[in-house]
């Protein structure tokens, strides 16, 4: 149903009709027609007759006076028109297929929008000239599919080629050009997936006749509106949980500013959520009710309804600002600075005390926050300082960019899945400052710390319990005592040990290396028959740069006093560090978890007894 098909069977010529009543009722006598013929092609068995005969025009009857004529055509249209009405909204339920354009297209129904933007945040993303429509329409069939009620109506996902403005520009000049591209036409180099975004529906005949395709147009404009709401909102609800996160992180200097900053989001986080509920409820819902009750009753005839339904979505416009150029951009604007905003980088946190035990896996929620937000490869530069004794699991799954350093000690698993972040743990000033404490020979971190970690650095100024780096797959430790179990079935990664260790050394290790300081230690009465040890004599070796560069860096971190002592004396102490390698990598001339060459092929090697 659209204007092609009518001005191709039913064209209206009003210098050709014969006095002037036809002249003026051109337009109606054409209509009129139009109806009738729609309701005879569509099988009606209770409408598709010819009109009752009080309707019929006798050719004679066309010399009646003006008046009776003119009555005669007005009977005849509002038959037409009233058949025409019970054929589209009795027998193909023309009101229900509104209630699913609402669900669809004025987000009537929630969930399909929370669905759809869960699954395709990551299409919506790029640039609309880089999002593939068959992917999109994909992910839009599974949200669907998700709903808590299926639509019965076939829409799908579709790329609009000119901005919101833009498309607004053509329906307030009456255009008649058509909302969606072509999969393979260009989009706007400046536009994103989701600013092109729209939904698409090929409507049945007849229910065209009353979603015509620009109907569906003004349709598509109020959907791209709440879309775009939507977005905005969960963007800057995104922006508010990383401030709960991370709001206590800040120094005395970078609070203010910040406090700010937050102050204007929430503002235009609390701006956007009641300009939605403003749009959803107080606009569509009350509007689309009304639309509903007067199609539901005293409905005599299908332009009433028509009348009735372009009515509703011009008041939707005009309700929701679309109608308004200078408000609709200024609201533009404002939905632009709210969805801005960089994520939060380069915070020095002040200190922050850890009360007791029960603070358990400190930094893994804000690790989660920060993935989260932000998926990219760049680093954040965030570092928390702590004080006091943390409970378990201190630094677990510590993402890439996160630095925790913490004065006092924690329990067990600290460093637990350590994704790519940095640990340095060492023990209070004032216990240090006494002169009897010697952190090398107390226990700083509980058992079992750096547990399957894959990434990342922890310096700890003390010693380790049972199980240390056990499953440790590619971070890189340094401590100053171990229990036993050490490095137990490890697969990577490197781990120096500035002290004494218990027994069973490297069991079940298959990759990496660790560094024993031994100097009166005997490694083979410690290691297990998976690995092997020989010492390092030579200080060229990139083996004893590798070593010296991680005392050092653990010195940076932790202030440590052991490794302040084997600095000082390096070059003669070498002889007391010994290599740990699994029995199967100590003949490779490369190592892959360091990519470090080892080629002291003439050190002595040593097994477990």
């Amino acid at each position: 149903f659209n204007a092609n098909y009518w001005d191709a069977r039913f064209a209206p010529v009003a210098e050709r009709a014969a006095g002037p009543v036809l002249k003026r009722s051109a337009a109606l006598v054409a209509v009129t027609g139009k109806y009738w013929h729609v309701v005879r092609d569509l099988n009606n068995e209770a409408t598709a007759d010819q009109p009752e005969d009080d309707l019929v025009l006798a050719v004679d009857e066309l010399r009646l006076d003006d008046g009776r004529l003119a009555a005669k055509l007005h009977a005849a249209h509002q038959a037409a028109s009233a058949a025409l009405l019970d054929v589209v909204f009795v027998k193909h339920e023309a009101l229900l297929y509104l209630l699913d354009l609402k669900r669809l297209f004025l987000a009537g129904q929630g969930d399909l929008l929370v669905h759809f933007l869960d699954l395709a945040d990551p299409e919506l993303a790029k640039r609309a000239d880089l999002v593939s429509p068959t992917r999109l329409d994909a992910l839009l069939q599974l949200a669907l599919a998700l709903a808590s009620t299926k639509p019965k109506i076939p829409v799908k996902a579709a790329l609009a080629d000119e901005a919101l403005v833009d498309h607004l520009d053509t329906v307030h000049a009456h255009g008649d050009a058509t909302p969606a591209r072509a999969p393979d036409d260009p989009a706007r180099p400046d536009a994103t997936g989701a600013d092109a975004f729209v939904l698409d529906l090929a409507v049945a005949w007849p229910l065209s006749i009353v979603v015509s395709r620009r109907a569906l147009v003004k349709y598509q404009l109020v959907f791209r509106h709440i879309f775009r709401l939507k977005r905005v909102s969960r963007a800057l609800l995104d922006a508010w949980t990383d401030q709960m996160a991370t709001k206590d992180l800040y120094t005395a200097a970078s609070r203010r500013p910040l406090g700010l900053a937050f102050a204007l989001r929430h503002q235009m986080l609390h701006f956007v959520h009641t300009l939605t509920t403003y749009v959803m409820f107080d606009v569509v819902e009350t509007r689309h009710d009304a639309l509903l009750a007067k199609l539901s009753t005293h409905l005599d005839t299908l332009d009433a309804a028509l009348a009735d339904h372009d009515a509703f979505l011009d008041l939707v416009l005009r309700d929701c600002l679309l109608t308004n150029h200078a408000l609709f951009s200024l609201l533009a604007d404002l939905l632009a600075a709210a969805a801005a905003g960089e994520p939060l980088r380069h915070v020095d946190a002040a200190p922050r005390r850890v009360t007791n035990d029960l603070d358990r896996a400190v930094g893994a929620r804000l690790s989660g926050a920060l993935a989260l937000r932000d998926a990219s490869e760049e680093e954040d530069d965030v570092r928390l300082k702590y004080h006091g004794s943390a409970g378990q699991s201190f630094g677990a799954f510590l993402r890439r960019g996160l630095s925790l350093d913490l004065e006092g000690d924690a329990n067990d698993y600290v460093g637990k899945g350590l994704s790519g972040g940095t640990l340095a743990i060492r023990p209070h000033r004032e216990t240090e400052a006494n002169g009897v404490f010697v952190a090398a020979d107390s226990v700083i971190i509980g058992n079992t710390c750096l547990y399957g970690a894959t990434a990342g650095r922890l310096y700890a100024a003390g010693r380790a319990g049972d199980r240390f780096a056990v499953r440790n797959s590619g971070a890189v430790a340094v401590v100053e005592g171990a229990g036993d179990h050490l490095c137990e079935y490890m697969t990577g990664g490197v781990v120096v040990v500035l002290g004494a260790t218990g027994v069973n050394v490297g069991a079940g290790m298959s990759s990496g290396v660790a560094y024993l300081y031994a100097p009166t230690q005997d490694p083979a009465a410690v290691l297990s028959p998976d690995v092997l040890a020989r010492p390092l004599l030579d200080l060229d070796s990139p083996a004893a740069d590798t070593l010296k560069t991680l005392i050092h860096a653990h010195h940076a971190a932790t202030h440590s006093r052991r490794a302040a002592a084997l600095l000082a004396d390096f070059d003669n102490l070498l002889h007391a560090f010994w290599q740990v390698l699994p029995a199967a990598d100590l003949d490779s001339p490369h190592l892959s978890v360091t990519a470090v060459q080892y080629d002291q092929r003439d050190a002595p090697v040593i097994s477990a007894r």
